[in-house]
């Protein structure tokens, strides 16, 4: 019996034996795998906000991109409004979308809404000539005042073809629709008149 015994003591004790080294080589391989996470989670914090810049710069260029094209685009489908009224050639309207693309490049108005002014003053019935003449100086007085560009331009238009031929000491179309631009711009910022107050006022000169 005590042989026996000592035998099953010795089977345990090696087995214990055993499940000790099994618990350390456990230990070690956890140890080992924590080890690793902590290495890609370090790794995984340095590239993750380059990649968040790099996905940050690719969505502004497809953005810009987008706005290039829609802006384009804009512009294409007020020219061909502009040709619907111009009484000019294919050249004459490449001299109108040259003078708008110089214009709106410094401006704070865009392509398409400079475009409009062409729109206006060609509608009026006004030559290629005299669209070109008031297309700047309706843009100032647009921008200064804060208006409607097209609505701008259909007031100094109507202005022109009304009192054009009587204004006193201009002669050129650039000369008569600066003072035009001018006598409104100076109504606007004394006499506190907003300008679609003054066109509706036009339409009954008119």
């Amino acid at each position: 019996q005590d042989v026996g015994l000592m035998r099953t003591f010795k089977q345990m004790r090696t087995t214990l034996t055993q499940a000790g080294a099994t618990v350390k080589k456990t230990q070690r391989t956890t140890q080992s795998f924590i080890g690793t996470i902590k290495k890609l989670a370090i790794r995984a914090a340095t590239v993750a906000p380059i990649w968040f810049l790099i996905r940050q710069a690719m969505m502004a260029v497809v953005g810009a991109i987008t706005n290039t094209i829609r802006t384009w685009s804009d512009l294409s489908k007020q020219m061909a409004r502009v040709a619907t009224v111009t009484r000019g050639t294919a050249e004459n309207l490449k001299m109108m979308r040259s003078e708008i693309l110089a214009f709106s490049s410094t401006s704070s108005r865009g392509f398409a809404d400079a475009a409009k002014a062409m729109y206006a003053l060609g509608s009026a019935g006004l030559t290629v000539q005299e669209q070109l003449a008031g297309f700047k100086p309706i843009m100032d007085l647009a921008i200064g005042s804060f208006a409607d560009t097209e609505q701008v331009a259909k007031l100094v238009a109507g202005s022109y073809n009304v009192f054009g031929e009587a204004l006193e000491g201009v002669t050129t179309e650039s000369e008569k629709f600066k003072r035009i631009t001018d006598i409104l711009a100076f109504t606007y910022s004394t006499q506190q008149v907003e300008l679609s107050e003054i066109s509706s006022a036009m339409s009954f000169v008119a």
